[in-house]
């Protein structure tokens, strides 16, 4: 039970900090940072629908697929994980003085570098605890059922075509942006998910 209630709040610490990096790095700075909250993001820019509100729709319909496909306890520590993710994206967002406003090219990487770096130590301390959070890794749990793929390749896949996205809609700075933001996350992500299973062990 103990091990239990540290993980659990490992978890949480992680995706606090996620949701953190998402407002400050990327939401204050107008910019489309990986994973499902960068499409969560270009939704907003859009359409002005907050990002917490859209992640939390599309990641009820990932978890029901879960639920449908892999049964309940795969998709139960999922459900917290992506109310959690969800309501601390809007926590940070209402507490914070932030602004959003577009920066020059060199905060553009600077940031998106930033993001990526810390993003994904934390989520790969939620992962590592054997947690997820909708998005991509719940996503990553359905995909890996039929077709075996590591983690971080699928991340990294998923990020690629966001990238093309952004491209398409806010032309190559942004896209150029997304990739620089989801290649930092591939590598310092896989180095952490290792340097983690070896402590776990």
């Amino acid at each position: 039970m103990h091990n239990k209630i540290i993980s659990f709040l490992i978890s949480a610490i992680g995706l606090a900090v996620l949701a953190l990096t998402i407002d400050v790095f990327s939401w204050q700075n107008r910019l489309v940072t990986g994973g499902l909250p960068g499409y969560g993001l270009i939704l907003n820019y859009l359409t002005q629908i907050p990002v917490g509100l859209s992640l939390f729709v599309a990641n009820t319909i990932i978890i029901l697929l879960v639920f449908l496909i892999l049964g309940k306890s795969a998709g139960i520590k999922s459900v917290f994980g992506y109310i959690f993710l969800s309501a601390m994206i809007e926590f940070w967002w209402r507490i914070l003085p932030l602004q959003p406003g577009d920066v020059d090219l060199g905060m553009q990487f600077i940031n998106v570098i930033m993001q990526g770096a810390i993003s994904a130590i934390a989520v790969a301390f939620v992962i590592s605890n054997n947690y997820s959070f909708g998005n991509y890794s719940t996503m990553h749990i359905l995909v890996n059922n039929y077709v075996k793929i590591s983690t971080p390749k699928f991340f990294l896949v998923c990020d690629i075509v966001l990238s093309l996205l952004t491209l398409i809609l806010f032309g190559w700075q942004k896209g150029v942006s997304v990739l620089i933001n989801a290649t930092v996350f591939y590598f310092v992500f896989k180095l952490a998910l290792g340097k983690l299973a070896k402590i776990v062990k």
